[in-house]
């Protein structure tokens, strides 16, 4: 492309095969921040990630003080009044089988589960009763008790957590009313304050028979993981675009002259041609003691080309000390297929953050078990 308005105009022509600033800018910024903003996030979550294990091991300490605030609490599953049940979890799974050369084998995938949750209570190690309200949709992280075949290709299995059983909750701890704790029959206004675990905001709670630590600890070093291998991968994109960035940050706009041009074809590796269409522009050397010029040759495509007449002014983004980085025009354009090898490695870079940020335990996605053999045949009564 090219701006004119007259001969003693400097000409406004960048390279071919390039994309014209502004576009060049925001095809280059978008993802630059984009990137910027992955890392910010996946570095986040490793740092609360690796808190979080560390406050979970902490509450195993019988020591360890009830806080206001998002934590955990370690204590013995009682149940509420009038409760059935304080979590428990119906999964069901269909099976299939499959005949290969090395025999059969047989996979139960879950494809329905009900979870059943009332508020119910843990008796913590310093004898205080903390009530908690799992909400509707709790994480149970507990093993399925025992399964129940229904059919050839069905079984259901239940997951609970029972009286009596040891419970590591994460959750926000707060001081508030407890129905079990009011005095007579006042109403809800005269319940007396208690210890009150609730789900943090825009999350489920977690509620598990093991220690809840190992899964912070395995996703700070999942994080951790993505974050370098996506920056090394980020960085390494930096040098398809450095060209770019150098005049964007270290180029300054040079009025200069056409000097010559040519045109010529070159053959490609495969045995076609290429067209060039080359423009040689000058412009004195910045040194007042030296004598002399400086010289810039770069490809513009055909129309450009014509409009670079001998002795006219045209625009040059000059990097000091790199002509590689310096090319014609006034801002900082970019080549459109290192930009396209850029951009393909930033989509990259941000598919492995995201898959790190939306990686989930066994226990957070569908349960799935595998065997060898047949699918077994349901008991009969």
């Amino acid at each position: 492309m090219s701006e004119t308005t007259g001969p003693s105009t400097p000409l406004v022509v960048y390279e071919d095969g390039h994309v014209d600033p502004p576009l060049s800018h925001v095809m280059v910024g978008l993802p630059e921040l984009a990137l910027l903003l992955g890392f910010v996030l996946v570095v986040a979550q490793a740092l609360r990630a690796r808190r979080r294990g560390r406050d979970a091991e902490a509450a195993l300490d019988p020591e360890a003080p009830l806080r206001v605030g998002e934590g955990f609490v370690v204590g013995t599953v009682e149940l509420a009044r009038e409760a059935p049940c304080a979590v428990r979890v119906r999964i069901d799974q269909a099976g299939t089988e499959t005949h290969t050369k090395s025999g059969w084998t047989h996979r139960w995938a879950e494809y329905d589960r009900e979870t059943e949750a009332h508020p119910f209570y843990l008796r913590h190690a310093s004898g205080e009763r903390i009530r908690v309200e799992p909400g509707a949709e709790p994480l149970l992280v507990d093993a399925v008790d025992a399964w129940e075949q229904t059919d050839t290709l069905l079984r259901t299995g239940v997951a609970e957590l029972s009286p009596g059983e040891r419970c590591i909750s994460e959750g926000v701890l707060e001081r508030a009313p407890d129905p079990e704790r009011r005095d007579g029959d006042r109403g809800y206004r005269d319940m007396a304050q208690g210890w009150v675990l609730r789900p943090a905001e825009g999350e489920r709670l977690h509620l598990s028979a093991e220690p809840l630590g190992r899964r912070h600890r395995l996703r700070f070093r999942g994080l951790v993981k993505a974050a370098v291998i996506g920056l090394g991968i980020a960085l390494g994109a930096q040098l398809l675009v450095g060209t770019y960035l150098a005049r964007l940050f270290a180029g300054e706009p040079i009025r200069a002259e056409v000097e010559s041009k040519r045109h010529y074809t070159s053959r490609t590796s495969r045995g076609g041609t290429n067209q060039h269409w080359e423009v040689v522009a000058r412009w004195p050397v910045s040194e007042p003691q030296v004598r002399g010029w400086e010289r810039y040759a770069g490809d513009l495509d055909e129309r450009d080309w014509q409009r670079a007449r001998e002795g006219r002014p045209i625009w040059v983004r000059h990097v000091e000390g790199s002509e590689l980085a310096t090319g014609f025009g006034a801002g900082s354009s970019v080549p459109l297929v290192l930009y396209a090898l850029f951009l393909l490695a930033a989509l990259v870079t941000l598919g492995i953050w995201g898959g790190a940020l939306r990686h989930r335990r066994w226990y957070e996605g569908k349960l799935v078990h595998t065997g060898s053999g047949r699918l077994p045949a349901p008991e009969t009564a």
